[in-house]
């Protein structure tokens, strides 16, 4: 009778153990995903009191001050916004955006020292979905889809799931 209890146990506590469900996964990098892009952007979103920029024939980077902090940083290719980057005012959070021609975002993620982390999107420039997943230190974790001009999409999958337990937290400011 002991080892019975003790197996209906364990059958209901190890499911806890495992790495969470794809949902639970999807859910947590979601919302970590979205806490964190609002704050870089809370914490960018100030007036600069000075610039720093190179531009030549409508090339180059402008970079955006406040007390010393930079907290926005464009770059240009012909006149166009190619990219741009909001910081946190810490410095270590980074929100980046990739610009289509047309204006349209081609993509966009967030870093922490230097590595990606939480959810990455790639568009078409025609706005349609390409790519999309979750990064942990720069490499993949959990399912990736990824999207062809027409909309079909294949799903690959990266393991990992525990990894979102250990997404870095922003400092509210």
């Amino acid at each position: 009778m002991k080892h019975y209890i003790i197996g209906i146990i364990i059958v209901l506590i190890l499911p806890g153990c495992h790495s969470p469900s794809s949902s639970t996964f999807n859910d947590r990098s979601q919302e970590w995903y979205d806490q964190t892009k609002k704050e870089i952007l809370v914490q960018s979103d100030l007036k600069e009191d000075s610039t720093a920029s190179t531009l030549n024939n409508g090339s180059g980077w402008e970079q955006s001050y406040y007390h010393g902090h930079l907290f926005q940083g464009k770059c240009y290719g012909k006149g166009m916004l190619t990219y741009e980057t909001h910081y946190s005012r810490d410095g270590l959070f980074e929100l980046r955006r990739e610009v289509c021609v047309n204006g349209s975002i081609s993509f966009e993620g967030i870093v922490y020292r230097k590595g990606f982390y939480g959810l990455s999107t790639w568009w078409y420039c025609n706005r349609h979905l390409k790519s999309q997943g979750v990064r942990f230190m720069g490499k993949s974790i959990g399912k990736w889809k990824k999207w062809d001009e027409n909309g079909k999409v294949s799903i690959t999958e990266s393991g990992r799931y525990s990894a979102i337990d250990s997404m870095p937290v922003i400092a509210r400011q």
